[in-house]
């Protein structure tokens, strides 16, 4: 769970904390701020700026977590299959003139 908050959570680094996490969980700062001071951490500040208890705090949330993960798993499923499109996409691919044997 850490690693997915971290992982969208610092995708937006230079914004406040509140910002941060409100933008990378589609939630409004105002809920974002909350959670934070929720996990003792002053939302004023930069993710990176944050302890390491308030993220894992942050992390144990259930409503945050839950978000964290759900934004985890689309990139990932995003990724897999912008993969796989560019994998058939180069087997269909015709060799050029110079590369044929």
């Amino acid at each position: 769970r850490l690693r997915q908050l971290v992982h969208v959570f610092f995708t937006h680094r230079r914004k406040r904390a509140a910002n941060a996490l409100g933008n990378a969980l589609g939630v409004n700062a105002k809920q974002a701020e909350a959670w934070i001071v929720a996990a003792g951490g002053d939302p004023g500040q930069r993710p990176d700026e944050l302890d390491y208890a308030v993220l894992q705090k942050l992390a144990d949330m259930g409503e945050v977590a839950r978000r964290a993960h759900d934004i985890v798993h689309e990139a990932d499923l995003r990724a897999r299959l912008k993969a796989e499109r560019a994998a058939r996409r180069a087997g269909w691919r015709k060799p050029r003139s110079d590369e044929e044997e």
